[in-house]
């Protein structure tokens, strides 16, 4: 089937202290030409670099729900006609609908990279094709950005309806600490399901890299850009937050007319949640904590030895990922939101004497430790925890995410753009 040459309006998320949607931009679909082979699979260079055929030839993701928190998910396309699943709408006042429809585009290129389930040279094929998607669609507010509220919500929706894999390629620049942050990562992890997230993409002028949030916050897998030359993408975030790093130069993605090309750290996100899938499906029984650290343990080392600010701990590798021999581990092998990798473990018992010994005092001290603790949840939930729907004002003052990390690509050519505040890219040409 030949590649739709339709154009494609993809609306940027605007920084409602800086600027406000008023229009779109309107991206050509990548044409065939010196630097674009002349089918889809062609262009589709990612799959190679990420060695995902050959994981394909062992799992293909059957059995495992991604979560897509996004614009919505058009499941009409050839790429993901039967992939997507009844989501919802998070909206300020509740929930609605099912999130099958995406006024943007955006969510189904993602789902697509995710989920898309080839067929021959012009269907996308990615990373983790008997995946399903659950979409989970966020009503922007009239500035036109996600409120951190809503997309909460939307991350607590999709562990309870069953995702294994969050994919949020959206974001914003680093806010205060907040308690919501915390409980929305520890949230996932306490349900066993794995988030990943966009590092985000450079914003031009301004004064140093800055991984954004969610992606920045602890227990995430935060994912930076890679070029087709296999190093880090001059349009990506970096810093210490990044966990790995995936294709995102001129990626193939389905959009709701067509098939487009774009450069940015979603792409690269929605990649990664693919290959996530994938070790989900080949062990379904398998932690968080093993996923991840399987993730991370079999990434192609990049840039100086260990973890660093571009790569993290490396390329990803599908293939590895799904085969090789990874230990188990007893830990997250991320520090998550208390800042350390290690949860509580259990004490174990020691001889009957010492016991008997110290059990009084043991008892003195759980009953303070309650009682503090007890104090201190009184405490946060008069201050710092959100009240969703209640009569009276919340003290949370919420932000809001005001930048889906991508960069769209008219023709041949690399368009530079705002995307931390949401400015649309313009074309040059």
């Amino acid at each position: 089937m030949a590649v739709r040459a339709r154009a494609f309006v993809c609306r940027h998320v605007a920084l409602a202290a800086i600027l406000t949607v008023g229009g779109g931009l309107v991206a050509t679909p990548a044409q065939a030409g010196p630097d674009q082979p002349p089918n889809l699979r062609e262009r589709s260079w990612y799959l190679g670099a990420m060695n995902i055929p050959a994981a394909q030839s062992v799992i293909r993701g059957a059995g495992t729900t991604v979560a897509v928190i996004d614009t919505g998910v058009d499941p009409d396309g050839p790429a993901l006609s039967g992939q997507v699943l009844h989501g919802t709408e998070i909206t300020n006042a509740g929930t609605t609908g099912d999130g099958r429809n995406d006024e943007d585009g955006h969510g189904t290129g993602m789902a697509s990279l995710i989920a898309g389930k080839g067929g021959d040279d012009d269907r996308l094929l990615g990373a983790a094709p008997e995946a399903k998607i659950l979409p989970v669609k966020i009503t922007r507010q009239a500035d036109g950005a996600f409120s951190t509220e809503n997309v909460y919500r939307a991350v607590v929706w999709a562990v309870d309806h069953g995702a294994k894999v969050i994919s949020m390629s959206l974001g914003g620049p680093p806010t205060p600490d907040a308690e919501w942050k915390r409980r929305l990562v520890q949230y996932a992890l306490d349900h066993d399901v794995v988030i990943v997230a966009a590092a985000g993409n450079i914003q031009q002028g301004q004064d140093g890299p800055q991984v954004s949030e969610p992606a920045a916050f602890p227990g995430v897998v935060a994912v930076s850009a890679l070029n087709r030359h296999g190093e880090i993408w001059a349009g990506s975030q970096t810093g210490p937050q990044v966990v790995v790093a995936a294709p995102g130069e001129l990626l193939p993605f389905e959009t709701r007319t067509g098939y487009t090309s774009a450069s940015g750290t979603s792409g690269a996100t929605a990649l990664v949640a693919g290959v996530v899938a994938l070790i989900r499906a080949r062990y379904p029984d398998m932690s968080a904590a093993d996923v991840v650290n399987r993730l991370i343990r079999t990434a192609q080392d990049k840039g100086p030895k260990g973890r660093d600010l571009q790569y993290g701990f490396g390329a990803v590798d599908a293939m590895a990922a799904v085969v090789a021999e990874v230990p188990r581990v007893d830990r997250y092998p991320l520090p998550t939101v208390s800042g350390e990798t290690v949860r509580p473990q259990a004490l174990t018992a020691g001889p009957a004497q010492d016991r008997a010994e110290v059990a009084p005092w043991l008892l003195v001290g759980a009953v303070l430790a309650g009682l503090a603790l007890l104090a201190t949840v009184f405490w946060r939930a008069q201050i710092t925890v959100p009240r969703f729907g209640g009569t009276g004002p919340s003290r949370v003052l919420w932000s809001k995410f005001t930048q889906r990390p991508l960069v769209t690509v008219p023709e041949n050519g690399v368009v530079e753009g705002s995307a931390l505040s949401g400015r649309p890219a313009q074309d040059d040409g």
